[in-house]
């Protein structure tokens, strides 16, 4: 009887050890297959142990912010070495990213806001139908959009009422 309690003792102090160490891992190597398969413990009792466990999930996901950053700094790290000895792939890729006048692309960041006190007229919603016609989108898309926004300008009332009917069927 007293060795069934050491050994799940032993059992617990043997998962919660491996809990640890593949924490810690994780804070090296932020891949989660690595670390089980370091330790011998399969993802799938990794992931149940993320499930069951708050303060584990939370410790792990410390870890992963930690192994990204580490990485993240050593990527860099290299980079500017690169750099340093004139590779001009990294130059143009350093500069594609952090410099503004070499971007692929601009980014616009736009705020939508909703404006209750002005709400859209129906010419406004015509106009949005025939641009939304203009992007040749799939029947389905352009039956949605419609309906959401307004009538196309196009139907008649009479075609309207009998698509209506069909699509009650």
């Amino acid at each position: 009887m007293n060795s069934d309690k050491t050994k799940i003792t032993s059992l617990k102090d043997l998962k919660e050890k491996q809990k640890k160490e593949i924490v810690e891992e994780l804070r090296k190597t932020p891949i989660v297959q690595y670390a089980c398969q370091k330790y011998n413990v399969p993802r799938s009792t990794f992931y149940r142990w993320m499930k069951s466990s708050k303060k584990f999930k939370k410790e792990v996901k410390a870890a992963l912010t930690d192994g990204c950053d580490l990485i993240n700094d050593l990527a860099i790290s290299q980079l500017i070495g690169k750099i340093k000895n004139g590779d001009n792939t990294m130059i143009i890729f350093w500069l594609k990213c952090k410099h503004p006048d070499f971007l692929d692309v601009r980014r616009i960041n736009h705020v939508i806001t909703e404006r209750k006190e002005n709400p859209m007229t129906p010419e406004k919603k015509a106009q949005i139908a025939k641009a939304l016609r203009g992007w040749q989108l799939g029947r389905e898309e352009l039956k949605y959009l419609a309906h959401k926004y307004a009538t196309l300008p196009s139907e008649k009332s009479g075609e309207k009422e009998s698509r209506d009917k069909d699509e009650q069927c």
